[in-house]
């Protein structure tokens, strides 16, 4: 009967027992809100790097990419401000206020790097995007924005050394295809983490 009443926990002990689950389920919430929040300029980005070599072609010159960017970039930066600043589930207040802040530096970026330095390097709006995404990747913690931000420096990289168009439309079609399969990835990801559990 004594080992019985031993092996009963204590009410203090259930109630710190209950407390840490509550923090546990709270932290998995909070990482499943940050990983939903992840895809969408992932598969934004890859858009408009797919949409690049058409649009570009029709601009026509080697400073076309460069010009592209230049309002390809603060678009995006417009659309993610606007997903971050509308989403139904918020985030937290200080993510999404960087979130905001970072997608209007990104844009404005792309914007003044393309017109500045659209004669002589193509590439340097990307720079400004692979910035953005490098600053997403840390803030959400996530791998998939940071293989992208890392495809988009490569790439950027890349057409600086060679400013043919025939590589910066190989470029915009690995990176953009790149990111579209992760942004997809991420979404099942977070879909999967957010299943109710049995």
């Amino acid at each position: 009967m004594n080992s019985a009443s031993q092996s009963i926990p204590a009410p203090s002990d259930v109630t710190e027992a209950a407390a840490q689950l509550d923090a546990i389920e709270a932290g998995r919430s909070a990482s499943v809100r940050l990983a939903g929040a992840v895809w969408f300029p992932l598969l934004i980005g890859g858009i408009a790097n797919i949409a690049a070599p058409s649009v570009t072609a029709l601009i026509g010159g080697p400073a076309a990419p460069a010009w592209y960017w230049a309002f390809a970039g603060p678009l995006i930066g417009i659309a993610c401000a606007g997903y971050y600043a509308s989403r139904p589930v918020r985030l937290p207040h200080r993510v999404s206020l960087i979130s905001v802040l970072v997608a209007i530096a990104m844009g404005v970026g792309a914007l003044l790097l393309g017109i500045g330095l659209a004669e002589s390097a193509g590439g340097a709006p990307v720079l400004a995007v692979a910035a953005g995404l490098g600053a997403f990747a840390v803030l959400y913690r996530s791998a998939h924005v940071g293989l992208v931000a890392a495809s988009h420096l490569v790439g950027a990289l890349v057409m600086f050394s060679d400013t043919s168009e025939r590589t910066s439309h190989l470029v915009f079609l690995s990176v953009g295809a790149l990111s579209c399969v992760v942004a997809l990835a991420a979404l099942l990801t977070t879909h999967h983490v957010d299943e109710p559990r049995p």
